[in-house]
């Protein structure tokens, strides 16, 4: 899979996938950034993976399956990434925020 290719990515499977899941980005973004600032070595992994996967562009259907996160394409899922890796940095104030409502569950056909 494409996440194979991010050193160090089992490490890393809560601030680069399980925060993204299901809703759980505005109760776990901040968490996120609060760890990454308390261990800068652990932010330093979290950039790079970032970076990596806005290099790499997932396809929406690659992003959707880990995630169940639907993006309408790969502009809109870059710029949801910039966003994220922005605001773990500290640079963004704050993460862009899918409403709840707009994701379709992991069972509806795209």
């Amino acid at each position: 899979m494409w996440w194979d290719e991010i050193p160090h990515f089992d490490a890393l499977l809560w601030p680069l996938m399980d925060v993204h899941r299901d809703g759980k980005m505005r109760y776990y973004a901040p968490e996120v950034r609060d760890t990454c600032v308390r261990d800068p070595t652990y932010g330093v992994l979290v950039r790079e993976a970032l970076d990596y996967m806005i290099v790499r562009r997932p396809t929406p259907q690659e992003w959707f399956d880990p995630t169940g996160i639907r993006f309408a394409d790969e502009r809109e899922l870059g710029e949801y990434l910039r966003a994220f890796r922005d605001y773990v940095t500290g640079i963004r104030p704050e993460p862009i925020y899918l409403p709840a409502g707009d994701q379709l569950s992991r069972d509806a056909q795209p």
